[in-house]
């Protein structure tokens, strides 16, 4: 197992900007993987899609954020926040 149960919080996975509504379906599929409390996208919308393999939107929550501001005003108060970019330009 990747990821060991905290004792003192969670944690959720998001993507701002997704290129393609697949990306969610992955998104969706990691956190299941994980054990993420949930998901969310910032910018897009989201329709199901094929790449949600383990039909991970029945148990792992969904919420989205029009844009970054949005997201940022939501945030869970003192939360830590992590970011990655893979594959920019």
């Amino acid at each position: 197992q990747l990821v060991t149960p905290q004792d003192d919080g969670f944690f959720t996975i998001g993507v701002l900007g997704g290129k393609t509504e697949s990306n969610v379906g992955t998104l969706w599929r990691s956190a299941y993987q994980l054990d993420a409390a949930g998901i969310f996208v910032i910018g897009n919308r989201y329709r199901p899609e094929s790449t949600d393999v383990v039909k991970a939107r029945q148990k792992i929550p969904l919420v989205q954020y029009p844009d970054w501001n949005t997201f940022c005003a939501a945030a869970p108060y003192d939360a830590k926040w992590v970011a990655i970019e893979m594959g920019g330009e």
